[in-house]
């Protein structure tokens, strides 16, 4: 069974997570950045495979951070966990999900799950990927 909860700050202050479940990625997380709300764990059968944070801007919901458990990568989590962000982009009525990886490895990931490169106001590459009623 898979489950998606939004994690409290309670939550995240007791060790949800460590370092060592995501090593490829250095310092994860960081104390500032477990003090941001909008973060969520995606569990299968109870444990927990993955996680991403949210950032609501005016124009777009921005995926700021996700990252699954390394020996769960390549089994379709990741694009479930894109999946419950698009549904949620609808519910919310934004039209756009914007990322902007940190490594580059991964860009054909997104471009798979339908992202597409543009450039932001500053020239820097970011993803984006437009939202319709389609499944």
């Amino acid at each position: 069974m898979e489950e998606f909860k939004k994690f409290s700050k309670e939550d995240l202050s007791q060790g949800l997570w460590k370092a060592s479940d995501f090593p490829e990625v250095v310092g994860f997380p960081s104390k500032w950045l477990l003090n941001k709300s909008n973060w969520f764990g995606y569990y299968k059968d109870n444990k927990l495979i993955g996680v991403f944070h949210l950032k609501f801007k005016k124009d777009y919901l921005y995926l700021h951070i996700l990252e699954i458990k390394k020996n769960y990568h390549n089994k379709g989590f990741g694009k479930a966990i894109i999946n419950y962000i698009r549904n949620m982009a609808l519910r919310m009525r934004y039209n756009i999900i914007r990322v902007n990886p940190r490594d580059y490895r991964c860009y054909g990931f997104y471009e798979k799950c339908g992202f597409t490169q543009i450039f932001d106001k500053n020239w820097q590459l970011d993803l984006e990927k437009e939202i319709d009623e389609k499944i």
